[in-house]
């Protein structure tokens, strides 16, 4: 059996501030799982406010410091930034030698900036970190545009992008993923009643319905699409899922996530025809999907 005598690797952290040791400039983090690292800090340790989507600094602490000789800068930042009993997140690097291990900071997360809330306990922090995610998509998507309709999603929407965000060659759309965007742009419009997240909620519905339901010859059970494909001999409709042990079957689980949209964009509308294929969804579910004791419904 191989022991490992030297390590040095690249390692965060996240814990409640349990201890503090000015003089010899460390504190100690315990971990969830209860593991505590004395983490020590040196004159090149930056210490960053957490910061949302925006990339705003939230530090709002006023340091006023005097010069002196009995303390070092390391035990100034100490005494200024960690406090015990903070949950605190840390970046750095820790090294084990024959047994030894030692935890040397290179970024301090600070969650709060003052005593008091911790960041994503003000009702700003999510509102912001939603309002930045539904633009992006919609800026990536859509470009310029402020008002979207069905053709948009038709013509714009994808699922497989590379690296760079930028779709494939393959022109694949997969209806649970555009029902996942569906619901945070919706999310997104119940948080702050943006238009232009309802709008683009809206237009995705529109797409979503056009594009992937299909109801049953009766009329009483609603089904939906895995996927719509294009390709140079044309537009073709994908029933089944073509993921891994699921190809060739309908999945439950992908039709329940064409539900999850439908249901937060019917939260914000009340819209008759939404609450209709959700209802028949729900019934095809019943009819195909259920499992009963000993069989019976």
């Amino acid at each position: 059996m191989t022991t490992i005598k030297t390590l040095t690797v690249q390692l965060p952290i996240i814990g409640m501030v349990k201890t503090k040791n000015q003089a010899k400039s460390f504190f100690v983090v315990q971990t969830r799982s209860g593991t505590e690292f004395e983490v020590y800090i040196h004159p090149n340790t930056r210490f960053d406010s957490l910061i949302n989507l925006d990339r705003r600094s939230r530090h709002r602490m006023s340091i006023n410091r005097q010069p002196s000789v009995e303390s070092s800068e390391e035990s100034d930042d100490l005494n200024d930034y960690v406090f015990e009993g903070d949950l605190i997140a840390v970046e750095g690097t820790f090294h084990m030698n024959v047994g030894h291990g030692r935890y040397d900071a290179l970024t301090v997360h600070l969650l709060k900036s003052h005593l008091g809330y911790y960041h994503f306990e003000h009702t700003f922090w999510w509102k912001g970190q939603m309002e930045n995610m539904a633009n992006k998509w919609l800026d990536v998507l859509f470009g310029d545009k402020r008002t979207y309709e069905l053709d948009d999603f038709a013509a714009l929407y994808r699922t497989n992008l590379n690296i760079e965000g930028q779709p494939f060659d393959d022109h694949t759309q997969e209806m649970a993923t555009l029902s996942r965007l569906i619901y945070g742009l919706s999310s997104a419009y119940l948080l702050s009643g943006e238009d232009r997240f309802l709008n683009g909620a809206r237009a995705g519905v529109r797409y979503q319905r056009e594009a992937f339901r299909s109801y049953s010859a009766d009329g009483r059970f609603c089904f939906w699409l895995h996927a719509r494909k294009r390709d140079r001999h044309g537009v073709y409709d994908v029933l089944e899922s073509t993921f891994g042990d699921d190809a060739g079957t309908i999945p439950l689980y992908e039709q329940i996530y064409a539900l999850a949209g439908l249901a937060q964009y019917y939260r914000i509308t009340n819209d008759w025809e939404t609450l209709q294929d959700i209802g028949h969804t729900i019934d095809m579910f019943d009819a195909m999907f259920a499992d009963y004791p000993e069989g019976q419904a």
